[in-house]
């Protein structure tokens, strides 16, 4: 039944957003239109942007996946692409908001797993230990999250296979070099 109601709030609220911001939408008006109280929305969320963050959690889960795919991290992005432009009016409205940061923090955790996944299946004699997967990634996360970001704020104009095979030339041999830097430096620091 939670999750029910849940589904309803995120439903309502994306269909709100299609004739107006999302500064502009408030918990009275969501509630009204799904005939529920005030209370109820408070049960499951503290605000609008909770709301917004476990519709960008939820949704990617049933839209991307769960799992991160074998076939590489370029199918994943790609896939990450196709999801925001697929709910384009919603990530453009989050992204317009005064607190867009569920939208960059989902951004940085779905890229960061991506990431790490692509680095085990470079690293696979296990080379390299959790703390540089992690720093890499991070340095990686970040500029992939600003290029979508940035795709966000000039409307999506690009599609989305365009996107990833610009990414695809800035990031496949220079992660590899990376990584093989870190191996190297590692080597030389025993």
């Amino acid at each position: 039944m939670a999750d029910t109601t849940k589904k309803l709030l995120a439903e309502k609220l994306k269909g709100l957003l299609q004739f107006k911001p999302l500064d502009k939408v408030t918990v009275c008006e969501l509630t009204e239109c799904c005939g529920l109280n005030r209370q109820t929305f408070y049960y499951h969320f503290q605000d609008i942007y909770d709301l917004v963050g476990w519709i960008y959690v939820t949704e990617s889960i049933e839209a991307i996946g769960r799992s991160i795919n074998k076939d590489g991290w370029q199918s994943d992005v790609l896939e990450l692409f196709r999801y925001l432009k697929q709910n384009e009016v919603f990530v453009t409205n989050t992204y317009h908001s005064q607190n867009h940061a569920h939208l960059e923090l989902f951004l940085e955790n779905r890229i960061e797993k991506i990431l790490v996944n692509a680095m085990n299946q470079i690293d696979d004699c296990k080379a390299l230990g959790t703390e540089d997967i992690i720093f890499i990634a991070s340095f990686y996360k970040f500029g992939i999250s600003g290029i979508v970001l940035d795709w966000v704020h000039c409307d999506m104009q690009e599609q989305p296979n365009e996107m990833v095979t610009k990414l695809d030339l800035l990031i496949s041999g220079n992660l590899k070099n990376t990584i093989r830097r870190f191996v190297e430096s590692k080597a030389y620091r025993k």
